[in-house]
C-alpha cells in the first residue's frame, strides 16, 4: 500500500512539474545564469578562446594560432554569433585589438574583458568550445606532441573541471525539451505488440497489468481523501503513452491498445464529479445542522461559520461545475422545502423553551445572557453529536481545532452576535414561529402556575399598610415593614418556584426586544444599501450663498441612471415591471415609523392580564388606592423588599440566581397594568431610601445591615427605572410622532360633611 502511494506521489510531482506555468521564465534563466555566465567566467579567466564576432571565416586565422594542433580542429564554416562582445584589452593593447579584428584566436599574456550581453550561447557555439577544449587536454593525438604537455597544472585542472560541468549545458539551453523527456512517463505502460493479430476478439493482456490502472484502482479502493486528486496525474498516463505511441512509434494498432483500456467509451468526468461534490456538499449541510442540533444555543454562530464556509465552497465549484443553488440544497438539509419552518428554528425553539429560558440569567450591563450558577430546572438532554470527517467541517484535523478555539469563545454566553445569526438564519418567518411560540409560553405562566402564586401571596398581604412618616427615621421604617411583610418574608416558595417563572417571563420578553434591535439593524443595513437604487438621497452639506435645491438636483441627476423602477420601466416586460414596483413599494414601507414587533408582543402579553386579581377592586375615593394592597405593584413592592434583603456570606444574591430577567418580568406587569407610577411614589424600597438618604442612619434591624440593603434597593431602583423607560417608549411609538398626549381625568373636589346634606 505505501509503494502504491509513494509511486502515485511520485508521479503527481512529476507530472506538475511538467505542466509549471513559469517554464518559459526559468530556461531563460538557466540559458542567462547556469550557461552563459559560466562561458563567460571559463573564457576570461584561462584567456583561451575568442570566437569570430563579425562572422567571418575562422580557417584564415588558423596560422597566428599558437597550436595549430587545435586550430585544425576548428570546424570551417561562419561562426552563428559571437561568444562575448568584448574579448578586449585595455585601451592601447593594439596586439590584442587588431587580433581581435582580425578573428585571430590564441594564448595572449592580456587580461581579456568581458561584458555579457542579454544573451544566451548557442549549441554549436558550446560544441565548438568544448571540441577544441578536449582537444587540448586528451591524452592520445594524431602527432606525436600533445597539447597537455604543454599547458600548466592549475590551467589543465580549470579546463577539465568545465568541461566536465559543460557536458550537461546542452540539457539546459534545451531544458523544455530535457524536462518534458523527463516528465514523459509513456513506458509506464504495458504495451502488447501483437494486438493487432486478434482484432480484439481475445484479450491479450488484463487492464489489472496496466501500472496507470494499478495506481487508479489503488487509490479509489483506499478512499485516501488526500490521494483522490492524484486519480487523474495516474490517468494522464494514457495521455503520455497515446502521444508516443503516434508520434514515435507510428504506430496505430499501439494507440488502438491505449484507446480500448479506456474503457472503450467516452465518461462525462464533470457529471460524475457534480454528482459527487453536490452529495459531499448536501452531506456537510446535514453534519453542520446535525451539530447544532446536538447542542446549545450557543452553537449557532459555529453553525453560521460552517454555512458560510459551505457556501463559498460552493460559490468557488459553482465556477466549474453545474450545481444547484446553494438555498434549494440549504432547503433540503434543513427540510424546508415545503414546510414553513426548518430544523434549525425548531431546535431554536427547543433551546429556548428547555434551556434558554430556565437557566440563562441576563445582565444589563454586558447585554449578555449567562448561565445560572443555581439551575432551579433538570439537566437538557439532547441527541448524540454525530460523527463527522474532518473534511465536511472545516476541512482538516488541526483546522478543526482552531476553529473550535475561536469559536469556543461564544459558548459561554448569549449575546448580540447570537442574535444577528438567528435572525439572519430563522429570517422573517422563522422568527414570527418562534415568537408565537413563546407568546404561548409566556400566556401559560401568566395564567397557570405565576397567577396561582399572586392570588395566594395577595391573601397574605395586609390589608393596608401605609407609608411611615419621616420622623420614624429610616432604622423604625425597616422594622415596621420588616414586620408588615413578615409572611412574605418566610414564604417559602417565593425566591424558588415564583421567582424563577417571573424569571422565564422576563427571558422571553428581553429575547423578543433583543431580536427586535438585531432585525432593525439588518433592516437598516438593507436600507441604505437600496437607498441610492430608490432615489432617496442625503441631505448635501450647503454652504453659505448656496441653494439647496440646486445642489439636490444635481445629485439626483448623477444618481438618476441608478434609479432601478424607472429604468425597468423603460426596458422591462411587464412581470419584470410588477416585480420592480412592489419591491419598492415593500422596502418604502419598512422606512413608516411605528412598524415595532415589539409593541405587538406587549401587547399581546396585556391581554394575557385579564384576571381580576391583578388589577384589584375599584377604590372607594373613585381614585386610586393608597394604603390598600389590593393591586399588583403593591405585591411587587413587598417582593422587592425580600431581594433588597442582603444575604449571607455563603448564599447566592437574587441577581446570580435569577438575573435581570426578574425585573422584566415584574416591571413589565406594572407597566401593561398601568400603574408604573403609583408603584414609584408608593413602594416600600424606595420609600425606605428617601428616609435613609436624609438621616444617613446605619444600623441592623432584624439581622438586616440597613445600609447594605438601602445600596441595594438604590442599585434595582436605576434598574427599575430604566426598564420602564424602555417599555414606555415601545408602548408609546404608536401614539404619533410628537409628545404623547396625557390623559388627565378630571375629579370632584371632596365636600365636608357639614356641606353634604345641604
Amino acid at each position: 500500500m505505501a509503494e502504491s502511494l509513494g509511486s502515485a506521489e511520485l508521479l503527481r510531482q512529476l507530472k506538475s512539474l511538467g505542466m509549471e506555468r513559469l517554464l518559459h521564465a526559468v530556461n531563460t534563466f538557466l540559458r542567462q545564469s547556469c550557461t552563459y555566465l559560466p562561458l563567460l567566467t571559463f573564457g576570461g579567466k584561462t584567456s583561451f578562446v575568442s570566437l569570430d564576432v563579425c562572422g567571418t571565416e575562422a580557417s584564415g586565422s588558423a596560422a597566428s594560432c599558437s597550436f595549430p594542433e587545435a586550430a585544425a580542429t576548428w570546424p570551417r564554416r561562419q561562426a552563428p554569433g559571437p561568444l562575448g562582445e568584448l574579448v578586449r584589452g585595455p585601451p592601447g593593447q593594439g596586439i590584442a585589438e587588431q587580433s581581435f579584428s582580425r578573428g585571430e584566436f590564441g594564448v595572449t599574456n592580456v587580461p581579456c574583458i568581458f561584458s555579457p550581453p542579454q544573451m544566451f550561447p548557442w549549441i554549436i557555439q558550446l560544441y565548438m568550445v568544448r571540441t577544441m577544449l578536449e582537444s587540448l587536454i586528451a591524452d592520445k593525438s594524431g602527432s606525436k606532441k600533445t597539447l597537455r604537455s604543454s599547458l600548466e597544472g592549475p590551467t589543465i585542472l580549470d579546463i577539465e573541471k568545465f568541461h566536465r560541468e559543460s557536458f550537461f549545458y546542452t540539457h539546459l539551453i534545451n531544458f523544455s525539451e530535457t524536462l518534458q523527456q523527463c516528465c514523459d512517463l509513456s513506458q509506464l505502460w504495458f504495451r502488447e505488440f501483437f494486438l493487432e493479430l486478434t482484432m480484439g476478439r481475445r484479450i491479450q493482456f488484463p487492464i489489472e497489468m496496466s501500472m496507470p490502472w494499478i495506481l487508479t484502482d489503488h487509490i479509489l479502493e483506499t478512499k485516501e481523501a488526500s490521494m483522490m486528486e492524484y486519480v487523474l496525474y495516474s490517468l494522464d498516463l494514457y495521455n503520455d503513452s497515446a502521444h508516443y505511441a503516434l508520434t514515435r512509434f507510428n504506430k496505430q494498432f499501439l494507440y488502438d491498445e491505449i484507446e480500448a483500456e479506456l474503457l472503450g467509451r467516452s465518461i462525462d468526468l464533470n457529471r460524475l464529479i457534480t454528482q459527487r461534490v453536490s452529495a459531499a456538499v448536501y452531506k456537510s449541510l446535514e453534519l453542520a445542522i446535525g451539530r447544532f442540533e446536538s447542542e446549545d444555543l450557543t452553537s449557532i454562530v459555529e453553525l453560521d461559520g460552517l454555512l458560510e464556509i459551505n457556501r463559498m465552497t460552493h460559490k468557488l465549484l459553482s465556477r466549474y461545475l453545474t450545481l444547484d443553488s446553494f438555498d434549494a440544497m440549504f432547503r433540503e438539509a434543513n427540510h424546508n422545502v415545503s414546510a414553513p419552518y426548518g430544523r434549525i428554528t425548531l431546535h431554536v425553539f427547543w433551546e429556548l423553551n428547555y434551556d434558554f429560558l430556565p437557566n440563562y440569567c441576563y445582565n444589563g450591563s454586558t447585554n449578555r445572557f449567562v448561565r445560572t450558577v443555581l439551575p432551579f430546572s433538570q439537566e437538557f438532554q439532547r441527541d448524540k453529536q454525530p460523527n463527522a470527517q474532518p473534511q465536511y467541517l472545516h476541512g482538516s484535523k488541526a483546522l478543526n481545532l482552531a476553529y473550535s478555539s475561536i469559536y469556543g469563545s461564544y459558548r459561554n454566553f448569549v449575546g448580540p452576535p447570537h442574535f444577528q445569526v438567528i435572525c439572519r438564519l430563522l429570517g422573517y418567518q422563522g422568527i414570527a414561529v418562534v415568537m408565537e411560540e413563546l407568546l404561548k409560553v409566556v400566556k401559560s405562566l401568566l395564567q397557570g402556575t405565576i397567577l396561582q402564586y399572586v392570588k395566594t401571596l395577595m391573601e397574605v398581604m395586609p390589608k393596608i399598610c401605609r407609608l411611615p412618616r419621616h420622623e420614624y427615621g429610616s432604622p423604625g421604617i425597616l422594622e415596621f415593614f420588616h414586620h408588615q411583610l413578615k409572611d412574605i418574608v418566610e414564604y417559602a416558595e417565593l425566591k424558588t418556584v415564583c421567582f424563577q417563572n417571573l424569571r422565564e417571563v422576563g427571558n422571553a420578553v428581553l429575547f423578543c426586544l433583543l431580536i427586535e434591535q438585531s432585525l432593525s439593524l439588518e433592516e437598516v443595513c438593507d436600507l441604505l444599501h437600496a437607498a441610492p437604487f430608490q432615489n432617496i438621497l442625503p441631505r448635501v452639506h450647503v454652504k453659505e450663498g448656496e441653494r439647496l435645491d440646486a445642489k439636490m438636483k444635481r445629485l439626483e441627476s448623477k444618481y438618476a441612471p441608478l434609479h432601478l423602477v424607472p429604468l425597468i420601466e423603460r426596458l422591462g416586460t411587464p412581470q419584470q415591471i410588477a416585480i420592480a414596483r412592489e419591491g419598492d413599494l415593500l422596502t418604502k414601507e419598512r422606512l413608516c415609523c411605528g412598524l415595532s414587533m415589539f409593541e405587538v408582543i406587549l401587547t399581546r402579553i396585556r391581554s394575557f392580564l385579564d384576571d381580576p386579581i391583578w388589577r384589584g377592586p375599584l377604590p372607594s375615593n373613585g381614585v386610586m388606592h393608597v394604603d390598600e394592597c389590593v393591586e399588583f405593584h403593591r405585591l411587587w413592592s413587598a417582593m422587592q423588599f425580600v431581594y433588597c434583603i442582603p444575604v449571607g456570606t455563603h448564599e447566592f444574591t437574587v441577581e446570580q440566581c435569577f438575573g435581570d430577567g426578574l425585573h422584566w418580568a415584574g416591571c413589565m406587569i406594572i407597566v401593561l397594568l398601568g400603574q408604573q407610577r403609583r408603584f414609584a411614589v408608593l413602594d416600600f424600597c424606595y420609600h425606605l431610601l428617601k428616609v435613609q438618604k436624609h438621616d444617613g442612619k446605619d444600623e441592623i434591624i432584624k439581622n438586616v445591615p440597613l445600609k447594605k440593603m438601602v445600596e441595594r434597593i438604590r442599585k434595582f431602583q436605576i434598574l427599575n427605572d430604566e426598564i420602564i423607560t424602555i417599555l414606555d417608549k415601545y408602548l408609546k411609538s404608536g401614539d404619533g410622532e410628537g409628545t404623547p398626549v396625557e390623559h388627565v381625568r378630571c375629579f370632584q373636589p371632596p365636600i365636608h360633611q357639614s356641606l353634604a346634606s345641604s
